[in-house]
């Protein structure tokens, strides 16, 4: 598998704990809001690999604005991180996809159903993970309130663990959602039912 991040130092850490954990796992730096970026990250992971079966959009920038304070730079920032990135990765990965005997997109963001529509005649499935808040960098960078407040707004009074939301997108990409396309699986605590 491939991991990508923008900051060196985190893909060669986790590509060496998935390493370590029996996995083959390769590092790769990206920025979602870099074409040159995305094309690197296809072309190194499916070289390295030889095929490339499943795409996990899983990037995302927080617009840390209240509405109404939304900058032109912060929208454009948002905007190449949480769409175009998605969008450019799907495309650049395509081809790949289309030779898979199971391709799989798995997006962590929105624009699931008009992609799936697009791409059922290719045999590829397109479904969405909809996570809750989720215990990463980006989650502690808001503070401990913002954190206790994200818990106690979903039922399970608590945010996820990433292994929470990697085994549903492991299910997602398996043979075992085979059926499965435009669908939005939400593993979030119980947030949506609130």
């Amino acid at each position: 598998m491939v991991v990508a991040s923008r900051k060196d130092e985190a893909c060669a850490a986790t590509a060496a704990e998935l390493n370590e954990q029996g996995f083959e796992a390769l590092g790769v730096p990206c920025h979602m809001g870099s074409t040159t970026d995305i094309a690197n990250l296809v072309r190194v992971g499916h070289d390295w690999f030889g095929a490339l079966d499943i795409v996990v959009n899983n990037a995302a920038n927080a617009l840390a604005l209240p509405v109404g304070s939304f900058t032109e730079d912060a929208l454009q920032k948002s905007f190449e991180v949480n769409l175009k990135g998605p969008v450019l990765l799907i495309q650049e990965a395509l081809p790949h996809l289309e030779a898979s005997p199971a391709a799989s997109v798995i997006n962590v963001v929105s624009y699931t159903k008009s992609m799936a529509a697009a791409l059922a005649p290719k045999a590829i499935r397109v479904n969405a993970l909809a996570p809750g808040s989720v215990d990463t960098d980006m989650l502690r960078n808001t503070g401990p309130e913002a954190m206790k407040g994200m818990a106690a707004a979903c039922l399970l009074r608590r945010v996820a663990t990433p292994e929470e939301i990697a085994a549903p997108a492991v299910f997602l990409a398996s043979d075992a959602s085979s059926y499965m396309t435009g669908a939005v699986l939400h593993v979030d605590g119980g947030l949506v039912t609130r």
